[in-house]
C-alpha cells in the first residue's frame, strides 16, 4: 500500500488527508494561529501530523511563495507570520523520517483541476488572502523568484486597504474572505455577521446581503478585465477555498461563463497536494 500524508496549510486552518493507493481514507483539520507566529504554526503541523500513523511520505500545499526543488518558502505575507525563509520540506524530513514535497497552495488548487485540461486557465484560492495561479503554454507558470506571476498583488481599489507588499487595494486584500468581511461590517455596521451565516442571508435574498455582494463583485469586474488585459490567451478561471459560497457567487458565474468554482473546493488543497506528490514520483516538474 503507498500511503500519502498530504498537508494543506493556510492563514486560518491546516487541513490535511491521507491517501491510500490513490484514495482519501481519513482527514482532519486544526487551526493554523497563521497570525501567530511560524512556532504556532509549526505546534498546529505537528498536531496535524500526529494524527495519522503508517504514510510513506508527506506532501504540502502551503500559502506563500515557494521553491518547489528545495522546499523552502521565499516568501509568505503575515498571514503566516514568521514563514518567510522557512525549510519545510527539511523541518518535515528532518522530524518524521519521511520524504516531503511542497509548493504554493495555488499551484497545488491548479493541479488538483486540470486533469487534461491544455487550455491557459488561473486559479484563484479565496481564503484567508488570496492565492492566484496560471497555467499557461502547458506548464504552470513560475513568475519571477516563484511570485507565480504575482496575480493577487494586482490594484483594484485605488487606496484601499494596505497589502503587505505595501501598495493599497491589492486583490489581495479586497478578493480574499478578509476583504469581503470588511464590506460585510459596511454593511452591517451594528452586528457580527460570520461569513457562513452571511451567505445564508444571501441565500435568503436579504437586501444588504445582496448588496454587499455586488459591491464585492464590483471590484472582481475590475481585477477579470486588468488580468484579461496582462493575459489575453486565458480561457478558464477557477474559484477555490472557504470564502467561495456556489449560491452567492451565482450572478457572476452567470455573467461569466468562463468562470467556474472548482469541484469540491474545500479539498483542493490536499488533493493538489496528491497531484503534486505523483508529478514528483514520476520526474514532472
Amino acid at each position: 500500500m503507498n500511503s500519502v500524508l498530504t498537508i494543506d496549510i493556510g492563514g486560518t486552518r491546516i487541513k490535511s488527508a491521507l491517501f491510500a493507493n490513490g484514495e482519501i481514507v481519513k482527514t482532519h483539520s486544526v487551526l493554523s494561529h497563521g497570525s501567530e507566529s511560524r512556532d504556532a504554526i509549526l505546534a498546529a503541523l505537528d498536531e496535524t501530523i500526529r494524527e495519522y500513523e503508517g504514510f510513506d511520505a508527506v506532501s504540502v500545499s502551503s500559502a506563500g511563495r515557494f521553491d518547489p526543488k528545495t522546499g523552502v518558502c521565499v516568501y509568505a505575507s503575515d498571514n503566516l507570520k514568521g514563514w518567510t525563509g522557512f525549510h519545510l520540506k527539511e523541518y518535515v524530513e528532518e522530524k518524521y523520517g519521511k520524504p516531503c514535497v511542497v509548493d504554493n497552495d495555488a499551484a497545488c488548487a491548479l493541479l488538483s483541476q486540470l486533469g487534461d485540461c491544455s487550455q491557459d486557465t488561473l486559479m484563484l484560492t479565496l481564503g484567508t488572502g488570496v492565492g492566484a495561479c496560471l497555467f499557461k503554454d502547458g506548464e504552470i507558470y513560475r513568475g519571477q523568484n516563484f511570485d507565480l506571476g504575482a496575480l493577487q498583488h494586482i490594484t483594484i481599489n485605488e487606496g484601499g486597504a494596505l497589502c503587505d507588499c505595501g501598495k493599497r487595494g491589492c486583490a489581495e486584500k479586497e478578493l480574499s474572505g478578509t476583504g469581503l468581511h470588511r464590506i460585510i461590517d459596511k454593511w452591517y455596521p451594528n452586528e457580527s455577521v460570520a461569513l457562513r451565516d452571511f451567505f445564508v442571508r444571501v441565500r435568503q435574498g436579504e437586501e444588504k446581503a445582496l448588496g454587499a455582494m455586488k459591491e464585492y463583485f464590483d471590484l472582481f469586474e475590475v481585477y477579470l478585465a486588468k488580468v484579461r488585459e496582462r493575459i489575453p490567451s486565458l480561457k478558464r478561471i477557477v474559484l477555490s477555498g472557504g470564502a467561495v459560497d456556489e449560491v452567492a457567487f451565482a450572478p457572476l458565474l452567470e455573467k461569466h461563463p468562463e468562470i467556474r468554482i472548482a469541484d469540491e473546493p474545500n479539498l483542493c488543497g490536499v488533493k493538489g497536494a496528491y497531484r503534486l506528490y505523483e508529478k514528483e514520483q514520476h520526474g514532472i516538474r
